[in-house]
C-alpha cells in the first residue's frame, strides 16, 4: 500500500506500507513508534524528516539524535537513501547525544573543558574519590572497603555512569540510606560515595566542571535542565526532533528531550522496540515508550510497526510467538529456524557448532555473513578451542575472547611462574594484563603507586619476572594470600615435567579459592557466577586434551596468535547477543541454549527473554539453535518458540510473499557478487553500499537479470 497523495514526501524506490506512512503523515506533537526488530524504523524516520522537509520544516531547524556514533552515522546515510538531497542532509544537525550535549555545553562555557574519554585517563580520579569518601565519610559508614585494583575501578565507573544516566545522585544521605542503597539502586554503599565524591572532584566549588568523562556531557545537560540552570531558549531553533532507538533511552536523555520539545511549534518522533531494551543496567526502560511521555504531554500519539523486512515468515512468527506480539513479514524468504541437539557437554555443543559452520561454508552462501551469538564470553572456550583445532577462522572484537577474561589471565600468570615462560607472553599489554590479573585473584598487594609502576614495569621488561616472584610474591608475612600463591607455585613446580595441565588446573583452583575470590571481587552475583563457569571451561579443555602442563601453556600462546590472526583474515564473527544489537547477520547461531544458560537465573527473565529476542532476530537467513537431546535441560525458549506450531501458517504466507507483485517488495536485495562481478552488476543498475561493501538492487527493481547472485 502507497498512497501518495496523503504525503508530501515521495522517498525514493521504497513501497511504503500504510504503517509507514501513517508515521509520516502523523501531526501529533510527540509521535511514539513502537516497532519490531527490522521493521525499518531508522528508515521510516528518515522518511518522517522528508516529509517535514516538505513541509517546509527548514533542514538546519531539524535535530536527529541517537545513542552511538554507529547509529548516527547509519541515521545518515539513511537519509539520503530515501531521497533527501545531500545539501540538505549537511544542514540536518545528526548527533549523539553526548556530542549533542557536549556542544551545547560548550556554547555555554568561557573555556573549553578538557574531556577524557578511556578508564585509563579516570582511574587517579576515582582513587581519589575513594581516598576523599574514606577521609569524609566514613562517620556515615565505618564498614566501608575500597579496593583500587583495575577491576574494582571499571565496576565504579559502571556504577557512576548508571547513576547518572538515572539522575539519581544525591547529596542528602545517611546511614539508613546506605544501607539499602544496594537494593534500590544496584550500587554498594561504597561505589555510591565514591560516586559523590567523584563529582565534588569533578565539578568543584563552584559546580563548574574541571573536566569530562564519558556520558558527562550528557549528565551535566540534563541536570542543568532538570534544576533550572539552563535557559531552555537556546533550543528556539528547533522545529522537528527525531530519536532513533528509543528502547536505549534513560532519565537523562528523557529530560533532555523533555526540555527540547517543550519550546511550542516545535514536534518530536522518537522509534523503538521495547521488546530490545537490554541495557536495564545503564538506566533504560520501556517506560520511555509510553508512560513518560504520556505524562509529560497531552498530545502524544503511538503508531505500531510491524511488518519485518529482514527475515521470512517462518521466524516472524516463531518470534512474535515467543514475544506474543504481532510481526508480519513480506519478505520472499524461506527464514528457517532448526534445533541441533547435542548431548549436554559443552565440547559436543561445540562440535555441533563447527558442522553448522562447516556447513554454512560449502554453501552457497557466504561464510562472513554467519555470526556466533553467545550469551556471554565465558562460553567462547570450548567454541574458540573447537573452532581453532578445526582451522576455522573467526573474528571476535578487541581485546575479547576467553584469554582476555582476568580469571584467564590469572591462570596463565601462574602457569608463567611455574613454567619460567613469562617472557613468552608477545605483546606489552597482555603482560600488563596477566600481572594485574596476578595482583587481583593473588592477592599482591601494595601502595597503589607502587603496584602501578610495578606491573608497567614487568609489562615493559619481561626479564624481570624472576626479581618480581622473589620480591612480591614469596617474601611475605605467613598468613597472606601471596604467600599461598607462592607455595602454589613452588609446589607445582616440583610436580615437573610430568605435571598435567588438568591437574595444575584444579590444584590452582582449590588453593586461591578462585569462585569464593570472585564473589569478593565482584558486586553482582552474575559476574561472580561466570568466573566459576570460566573455571570450569578452562579445565575442561585441559581434561579432553589430556596434555602435559608445557603441552597446554603451548596450545593457549597458539590460540592467542589464531584468534589475532582471525581479527585480520576471519570471516566468521564471534560475539555475544548484547554486543550484536543494531546489526544484521544472514546466518546467526545461538549456542547453549540450555537451562540456567540461556535464560540464566541470576538476571531479570524479562531481560533475558529480551535479550533472546534481539539475537534471534539479527538473522536474515537462518537461525540455529544449539540445544541438549534431553528435553528437560533444554531452555524454556525454545518451547516458547512453537516452530512446529507456526510453521503452516508460515508456508502459506511465504507462499503469498513470493507471488506478490513486484512493485510491493518492500526491501533493498544484497547480491552475493564477487569482486570481478562489480562492473557487471554495476551495468545491470545495482547500487554499492560503502557500510556493507555489498552490491544490491533497489526495492521494487526487477530482480531477474540479478537472479544468479540472489
Amino acid at each position: 500500500m502507497d498512497d501518495t497523495g496523503l504525503s508530501r514526501f515521495l522517498p525514493r524506490g521504497i513501497a511504503r506500507s500504510k504503517e509507514q506512512l501513517d508515521i509520516q503523515t502523523s501531526t501529533e506533537r510527540a509521535v511514539l513508534v513502537e516497532a519490531n526488530a527490522g521493521s525499518g524504523k531508522t528508515t521510516t524516520l528518515a522518511i518522517r524528516v522528508g516529509e517535514a522537509i516538505a513541509n517546509h520544516v527548514p533542514p538546519d531547524e531539524i535535530l536527529l539524535l541517537s545513542f552511538t556514533e554507529a547509529a548516527r552515522d547509519v541515521l545518515r546515510r539513511r537519509l539520503e537513501f530515501v531521497g533527501i538531497r545531500r545539501s540538505a542532509v549537511d544542514q540536518i544537525q545528526i548527533e549523539t547525544f553526548e556530542s549533542f550535549a557536549h556542544k551545547t555545553l560548550s556554547a555555554l562555557q568561557d573555556a573549553p573543558v578538557p574531556r577524557y574519554m578511556h578508564a585509563r585517563d579516570l582511574k587517579p580520579y576515582v582513587v581519589h574519590a575513594m581516598e576523599y569518601a574514606l577521609t569524609h565519610w566514613w562517620r556515615l559508614y565505618p564498614d566501608a572497603r575500597y579496593d583500587d585494583h583495575h577491576i574494582a575501578i571499571a565496576q565504579t565507573l559502571d556504577a557512576l555512569q548508571d547513576l547518572k544516566a538515572r539522575l539519581r545522585l544525591n547529596d542528602d544521605i545517611d546511614t539508613e540510606f546506605l544501607e539499602g542503597v544496594y537494593e534500590q539502586y544496584r550500587v554498594t554503599a561504597e561505589q555510591y560515595l565514591t560516586a559523590l565524591a567523584y563529582e565534588h572532584i569533578r565539578l568543584g566549588q563552584r559546580d563548574d566542571p574541571e573536566f569530562r568523562g564519558p556520558f558527562d556531557a550528557t549528565y551535566d545537560l540534563a541536570r542543568g535542565l532538570r534544576d533550572g540552570d539552563i535557559d531552555t531558549r537556546l533550543f528556539d531553533k528547533y522545529r522537528f526532533v527525531g530519536c532513533d532507538e528509543l528502547h536505549d533511552f534513560n532519565e537523562a536523555a528523557f529530560q533532555i528531550v523533555r526540555h527540547l520539545i517543550s519550546r511550542p511549534g516545535c514536534k518530536f518522533v522518537g522509534v523503538g522496540d521495547k521488546d530490545q531494551v537490554i541495557h536495564a543496567t545503564l538506566g533504560a526502560s520501556e517506560e520511555f515508550l509510553g508512560r513518560r511521555f504520556a505524562s509529560a504531554f497531552s498530545d502524544v500519539k503511538t503508531y505500531p510497526l510491524t511488518t519485518t523486512f529482514r527475515h521470512g515468515p517462518h521466524l516472524a512468527y516463531a518470534v512474535a510467538q515467543f514475544k506474543a506480539k504481532d510481526i508480519e513479514s513480506l519478505v520472499a524468504r524461506h527464514s528457517g529456524v532448526h534445533i541441533v541437539h547435542y548431548d549436554g557437554t559443552p565440547s559436543d555443543c561445540a562440535a555441533k557448532l563447527v558442522e553448522e559452520v562447516r556447513e554454512w561454508q560449502t554453501s552457497d552462501r557466504q561464510s562472513e555473513d554467519c555470526a556466533i551469538l553467545m550469551r556471554d564470553w565465558h562460553q567462547s572456550i570450548p567454541i574458540e578451542n573447537a573452532l581453532r583445532l578445526a582451522g576455522i577462522s573467526y573474528q571476535t572484537p578487541p581485546d575479547k575472547g576467553y584469554l582476555q577474561r582476568d580469571e584467564i589471565r590469572f591462570i596463565r600468570g601462574v602457569l608463567a611462574f611455574v613454567l619460567d615462560t613469562f617472557e613468552a607472553i608477545p605483546s606489552e599489554a597482555e603482560r600488563a594484563g596477566v600481572v594485574d590479573a596476578l595482583c587481583v585473584y593473588g592477592g599482591i598487594a601494595g601502595e597503589r603507586e607502587h603496584v602501578t609502576e610495578m606491573v608497567k614495569e614487568l609489562a615493559r621488561h619481561p626479564h624481570l619476572y624472576k626479581d618480581f616472584y622473589a620480591i612480591n610474591i614469596c617474601a611475605s608475612a605467613p598468613d597472606a594470600p601471596r604467600t599461598r600463591l607462592g607455595m602454589l607455585i613452588a609446589a607445582l613446580k616440583r610436580r615437573l615435567p610430568d605435571l598435567r595441565a588438568e591437574d595444575a588446573l584444579i590444584e590452582i583452583d582449590r588453593q586461591i579459592n578462585l569462585s569464593v575470590t570472585a564473589r569478593q571481587i565482584y558486586v553482582h552475583p552474575y559476574d561472580a557466577s561466570l568466573v566459576e563457569k570460566t573455571i570450569q571451561g578452562i579445565i575442561g579443555i585441559a581434561r579432553a586434551s589430556g596434555a602435559s602442563l608445557q603441552a597446554f601453556w603451548d596450545g593457549l600462546t597458539d590460540a592467542e596468535q589464531f584468534s589475532k590472526r582471525g581479527r585480520q583474515f576471519g570471516k566468521l564473527l564471534l560475539d555475544t547477543v548484547a554486543d550484536a544489537k543494531g546489526k544484521e547477520y544472514g546466518h546467526v547461531i545461538i549456542p547453549f541454549m540450555e537451562k540456567d544458560e540461556f535464560p540464566n537465573v541470576l538476571s531479570p527473565l524479562r531481560e533475558e527473554e529480551n535479550l533472546f529476542y534481539v539475537g534471534a532476530t539479527r538473522a536474515k537467513s537462518s537461525l540455529t539453535l544449539l540445544a541438549p537431546a534431553e528435553s528437560g535441560a533444554q531452555s524454556v525458549f525454545i518451547g516458547k518458540l512453537d516452530i512446529e506450531g507456526t510453521a503452516p501458517r508460515a508456508n502459506v504466507a511465504l507462499e503469498r510473499n513470493q507471488h506478490l507483485p513486484r512493485a510491493l517488495s518492500l526491501e533493498r536485495r544484497y547480491l552475493k557478487s564477487k569482486y570481478e562481478d562489480r562492473q557487471e552488476v554495476k551495468a545491470l543498475g545495482a547500487k554499492y553500499d560503502g557500510a556493507r561493501k555489498a552490491w544490491y538492487v533497489e526495492a521494487g527493481a526487477d530482480i531477474e537479470p540479478f537472479r544468479r547472485w540472489l
